[in-house]
């Protein structure tokens, strides 16, 4: 018993329990895989705010077939695809909600061209 009549192990307990709940746990973010399924090579590029601040991806030159490196910022995140020739116009931008489960999207042609669409597809090979 303490001074204050209570046993010590419960005010252990009692802040441990606070403790663990004060601790900002990381959850695990969805990975997001881009194919290039159309003919002309893009740039894919990738952003998302994270703790209030925008993060940028690195660019990446597609060529048909290619799939982008995971994409792996947390939460929402804005997919933006160019022309991989100059000017390097967007053809797509949208924002893709996060989630817990990974998602996989094949880039397809939309018209008029050179305008692209994301298309869900499942697990890569």
């Amino acid at each position: 018993m303490t001074h204050t009549g209570m046993p010590a192990v419960p005010c252990v307990v009692f802040l441990a329990v606070g403790l663990v709940l004060s601790v900002p746990w990381q959850s695990r973010a969805d990975v997001l895989l881009v194919r290039n399924e159309s003919r002309s090579p893009v740039v894919v590029q990738a952003a998302g705010v994270v703790r209030g601040v925008l993060q940028r991806g690195r660019p990446v030159m597609l060529q048909s077939g290619q799939v982008a490196p995971a994409i792996m910022i947390p939460g929402n995140k804005i997919l933006t695809v160019y022309e991989a020739t100059p000017p390097n116009r967007v053809i797509f931008q949208a924002v893709i909600p996060g989630g817990m489960a990974d998602r996989y999207y094949g880039i397809v042609p939309d018209m008029p061209p050179p305008k692209v669409r994301l298309a869900p597809r499942s697990a890569f090979r």
